[in-house]
């Protein structure tokens, strides 16, 4: 299995990509992600609802991005 660093190091078209880095960098990945054209995203990053009314705004602002399809 192979892992990259950024969504544009890979080669061929993204069916999947699991993010995982701090919550603080997960929208700018989505973007990144988007901009690739990646068809599904799998976010296994922690912190959003244990930073209080700040990770909420953050999260339920991904769920928006995601559109009606999430």
């Amino acid at each position: 299995m192979l892992s990259f660093g950024r969504i544009s190091e890979i080669p061929e078209p993204v069916g999947l990509a699991v993010i995982a880095v701090p919550y603080e960098e997960v929208a700018t990945v989505v973007d990144q992600c988007a901009a690739a054209g990646v068809k599904g995203l799998v976010i296994a990053s922690s912190g959003f609802a244990d930073d209080g009314e700040r990770g909420l705004t953050r999260q339920r602002n991904l769920v928006r991005k995601a559109g009606p399809t999430a």
